[in-house]
């Protein structure tokens, strides 16, 4: 008897609580709303509420927590309007200094579900938020890491402790791209003085050497190194050799990057000077004729026809006219021609213009 009045209790217990379970289920879910509501949340309240927030952050840092957890419930507020809150706030955050607002109170706002949500404009029927607290959030994490760390290069005069900083940020971190900007911004003293202290350092800066050769505008040093790096750190780098050294000093750079022995690396180069050629004539047709003699090449053959087929064709057709070439370049060669007359088929006649 005592198990069939236990179990019948707990059915009604549970049938007492169903309803306020549903109840508390239905309220997680974010409120529907339409695209305007974002301009009819902005009112002279939500702004009050912004400053408010700000106002406690810059007092009281430690209270913050607390306010989001009232305001996510305030019934004086629109689900928009508390989104809307939030998100003011974290943009007007970026305007102070990093470490304004504890990490952790970040954290728990970059993971923060949406109050309200609206259509995504390229389809309706898919839900997104209307503020998005959770992605400003996590911008501003990245921005104050980016400013932490540019600030670290730019103020510290302590080289040994700036050299283990490089070594061991993580290298697709905000705060490792925030120190490698800031390179750019150091006095020449104070580049040689990292490498050197890099140089002597056994682990050696791990990538943020390469940086800060890139920044001394060392070339012999990116000569040795290109040698030898590994494919992935390389390929990661390759924009930044062209986009921080002259063209002339990039272009013998991405030259020895063609001797890589990783293949991938080398097309990466090949594909880079192409891109860079300048509009001397006998230059173009010195490259064209460079690609030519690759055709045959089992491992970078394809990638030359590849860049002989972005190249104009007087570029490159007389080498190809006077240069023997093995089965393999003649039907690259071929290739070439087929899609050249493909692209010509396609192309409206001039006279049938309207």
């Amino acid at each position: 008897m005592r198990t069939v009045f236990f179990r019948l209790a707990l059915a009604s217990c549970l049938l007492t609580a169903l309803p306020v379970v549903i109840s508390a289920a239905a309220a997680a879910e974010p409120t529907r709303v339409p695209p305007e509501a974002r301009w009819t949340a902005i009112s002279s309240e939500v702004e009050a509420r912004i400053e408010s927030l700000l106002e406690t952050s810059l007092s009281d840092a430690g209270k913050v927590s607390s306010r989001i957890d009232e305001l996510r419930v305030d019934p004086g507020l629109s689900p928009a309007e508390r989104d809307a809150v939030l998100y003011g706030y974290l943009q007007r955050l970026r305007r102070l200094p990093p470490g304004t607002l504890p990490s952790f109170i970040l954290d728990r706002l970059s993971a923060m579900p949406p109050l309200a949500v609206t259509g995504h404009e390229e389809g309706p029927h898919h839900p997104v938020p209307l503020f998005n607290v959770a992605a400003a959030a996590r911008g501003l994490a990245n921005e104050w890491d980016w400013r932490e760390g540019f600030e670290q290069v730019t103020r510290s005069a302590d080289t040994a402790a700036l050299a283990g900083a490089l070594a061991t940020a993580p290298a697709d971190g905000a705060r490792y791209r925030g120190m490698v900007a800031a390179l750019e911004q150091l006095p020449r003293y104070r580049l040689d003085e990292l490498a050197l202290q890099c140089a002597s350092t056994p682990i050696g800066c791990g990538p943020g050497r390469v940086e800060i050769e890139l920044a001394r505008g060392n070339v012999g040093w990116l000569e040795t190194w290109i040698a030898s790096a590994q494919a992935p750190e390389l390929a990661a780098q390759l924009p930044g050799l062209r986009r921080q050294l002259a063209r002339e000093a990039a272009d013998a750079l991405m030259l020895v990057a063609m001797q890589h022995p990783d293949k991938s690396i080398a097309a990466l180069a090949m594909s880079d000077l192409t891109d860079h050629l300048p509009k001397s004539p006998q230059i173009r047709r010195e490259w064209g004729a460079h690609l030519v003699g690759l055709l045959d090449d089992p491992a970078l053959g394809g990638a030359a026809a590849l860049q002989l087929a972005r190249m104009d064709n007087e570029d490159w057709l007389q080498a190809a006219a006077s240069r023997p070439l093995g089965e393999t370049g003649r039907r690259r060669l071929e290739l070439l021609a087929e899609l050249e007359s493909a692209l010509e088929s396609g192309r409206p006649d001039p006279e049938d213009a309207p």
